[in-house]
């Protein structure tokens, strides 16, 4: 898995020369786009597979989906156009106001649509305005799709290989590259996907779906999109939002390494700080560090499951692969109360934790990486990587800085596409109300790129949230309340009280959850395997519930009909029914306790189901040794009953079958490890 280290690195770490090409543009005027309604159903099924997509909510009759079409590259004379998806979450009000909610999604080739039609559904903005999502040119389900299958089928090919850090960054380069070809031969003009383009189609959409302003959203790369459209079109914007801020005057991928050194540092003082983590993970900065060199010299193998596919992968889990899977996961605020116990585990050896952060990340085949060279080397590549000063970063992540920048300038000379011209990388200047949102944590756009953005707005409203990383809006519920009072009033600045009652990160307790990887696996991305086990659990209840009431109608039948055995019936054979009902009801409690927690955890946007459950449900492992001690009792009963004479044959198959069931669901729970957490 060194190689989920070394493209994080690339999409996120590194830095390049001078690319002599410029772009030179001129405005034409253009017709009016339209937009081309379409059925709602295929835009809203997410692009990664799973066998939880099934459960996906149908379209609400307020949705309107579609295509609009825009050219290829505005103001030009030929008639080549690309088709952006977009769903209107229409509002639910019933006065809604006439200005909608845009988002932009970041990466740079991020899908929209993917990353925010669940959660924008139900949340407040959507009751007074319409909340439009539209998918970036070359991203989601817009036309074309700028993905590269190639570095998906490179992480399928070495994902249990040990690989040197050469070996990844050879294996990464050659993928992008074969990427690259592979477009050029499709037709793709790479030229024509950068921010600029990007930002015009924003324009474009406003006017298909036919609204006079708009309120715009940008996280990350979004928010250097939303930048630029500030710049190239401010008559269309009353407010505009940045999340998560990457500024247009310095390259925030050249500076990688010193955010994630920062991030570090702000993390590690944080559990310092705080009363349980502090108490429960002491020394942690030095126990991260030294399990990377520990990793390093004996790598530990760890489960990946690949929810596209369904398989399981045995992968290695060497220093520099944690490295990248933890700052992979600083992005994330609601996985930072963790990481301290992610540290712990790997030290003491268990790598479930590990392996479910892994699965997250590494098959991940949404995101458009031919879009992301496309912007990234048109946009970033105006400094020289000789010349970054590493020397006061933490030596484990200075050590390949170098190599990841030098990595990403051979791809960006392969890429071969045009530079933007000098004005799109000055600071943009305007008055136009616009609310800064920075994330203490955020490990790749630190909160001063926040503040120096603003200093060229005149109408600009700054806030750092002390307990957010990569992203505050909308799963920070103070971010939340902010933003949505600045999109009611972008005049007016937004009251911030929220922010120093919200604290910081509040770290979970060693033993604040119980170990069970089974859980992360199953509601996270099941393999093949693990659906056949819980396929094999859930047949087993059904039969076991149909004892319920059959073995009742069985006795009342044989009551009526006075049918008696001249033979006594064994105790055995007696208490085998009540002890199925017994261990039925007791595995339904069981494995719905754990993963009706686990779930109740997800929708509190809460990550620990990672890990396993919270402890406050402990007391449900206490029936684990008596469902083993009832399939005991129930074996013991069929065999009595067997022996006896006093069954019929009817008799002695079902309780035959019910025995089976019990046995088998009883593996299961051994196959998942559920006894281990005892």
């Amino acid at each position: 898995m060194k190689y989920l280290q070394v493209l994080t690195s690339v999409l996120a770490a590194a830095a390049l020369t001078l690319i002599p090409v410029v772009h030179t543009r001129t405005v034409h005027a253009q017709s009016v786009p339209t937009f081309t309604p379409s059925d709602c159903a295929p835009l809203l099924t997410p692009q990664t597979d799973s066998p939880w997509n099934l459960l996906a909510p149908d379209p609400d009759e307020r949705m309107r989906c579609g295509y609009v079409t825009v050219p290829e590259t505005h103001g030009a004379d030929d008639a080549r156009t690309l088709r952006l998806a977009v769903v209107v979450l229409g509002a639910t009000g019933d006065t809604p106001e006439p200005d909608p909610l845009f988002l932009l999604q970041g990466g740079p080739g991020g899908g929209t649509i993917d990353t925010y039609q669940l959660l924008m559904r139900s949340h407040a903005v959507r009751t007074q305005r319409d909340i439009v999502l539209f998918d970036q040119r070359g991203t989601g389900r817009s036309q074309p799709f700028l993905g590269c299958t190639e570095t998906y089928d490179a992480a399928v090919r070495t994902a249990e290989d040990l690989l040197s850090y050469e070996e990844a960054a050879r294996t990464n380069e050659q993928a992008m590259l074969h990427c690259r070809e592979r477009l050029a031969r499709e037709g793709v003009r790479l030229d024509a996907f950068d921010s600029i383009e990007n930002a015009r189609d924003i324009d474009d959409v406003r006017r298909a779906l036919g609204y006079e302003k708009i309120n715009l959203y940008g996280v990350s790369y979004g928010s250097q999109l939303a930048q630029h459209a500030t710049r190239e079109i401010p008559n269309a914007l009353r407010s505009v939002i940045l999340d998560a801020v990457a500024p247009l005057a310095e390259s925030f991928v050249a500076a990688a390494a010193r955010s994630e050194n920062r991030a570090l540092t702000e993390f590690f003082a944080a559990c310092t700080a705080h009363p349980v983590c502090s108490i429960d993970y002491p020394n942690l900065e030095a126990t991260y560090f030294d399990l990377i060199a520990q990793l390093d010299a004996a790598p530990l193998r760890m489960r990946v499951d690949d929810p596209n596919t369904g398989r399981t992968y045995n992968a290695w889990l060497d220093g520099q692969t944690l490295q990248g899977l933890f700052f992979q996961s600083l992005y994330s605020a609601e996985l930072l109360p963790l990481l301290p116990r992610l540290i712990i585990d790997l030290r003491s050896g268990d790598t479930g934790f590990a392996g479910n952060l892994a699965s997250l990340f590494v098959f991940d085949k949404s995101v458009a990486h031919g879009m992301y060279f496309s912007v990234i080397c048109a946009e970033d590549a105006g400094f020289d990587p000789q010349q970054l000063d590493f020397s006061t970063l933490r030596p484990q992540i200075s050590a390949h800085a170098a190599s990841d920048a030098e990595l990403l300038l051979r791809v960006c000379r392969a890429w071969n596409v045009a530079a933007l011209p000098p004005p799109a990388n000055e600071p943009v200047r305007s008055d136009i109300p616009t609310l800064v949102l920075n994330g203490r944590f955020d490990p790749i756009t630190p909160p001063s790129n926040g503040t120096a953005v603003a200093a060229t707005l005149s109408a600009a409203y700054v806030f750092t949230f002390p307990n957010s990383a990569h992203g505050a809006f909308p799963m920070n519920d103070c971010a939340d309340g902010i933003t949505q009072a600045f999109i009611a009033r972008p005049d007016q600045q937004p009251d911030s009280t929220c922010i120093d009652a919200g604290g910081s990160i509040a770290f979970v307790g060693k033993n604040s959850l119980i170990t069970v990887p089974v859980v992360g696996q199953m509601l996270n991305a099941p393999s093949t395997a693990r659906q056949q086990q819980f396929l094999a659990l859930a047949a087993a209840v059904l039969v076991l519930l149909s004892g319920i009431v059959l073995m009742p109608l069985g006795w009342l039948l044989r009551l009526l009909l006075s049918r008696r055995s001249s033979h006594p019936m064994p105790f055995a054979a007696r208490a085998m029914p009540w002890a199925a009902a017994l261990y039925t009801f007791g595995i339904i409690v069981f494995v719905g306790g754990i993963f009706g927690a686990a779930i109740a955890a997800i929708a509190g946007n809460d990550y620990s189901f990672l890990v396993g459950v919270t402890s406050d449900i402990l007391p449900l492992f206490s029936l684990l040794p008596v469902l083993a001690i009832l399939t005991g009792v129930i074996l013991w009963g069929v065999v009595a009953g067997w022996r006896s004479g006093t069954w019929g044959i009817l008799r002695r198959l079902y309780r035959s079958a019910l025995a089976l069931a019990a046995i088998v669901a009883s593996i299961v729970l051994v196959v998942w490890g559920m006894f281990n957490a005892l």
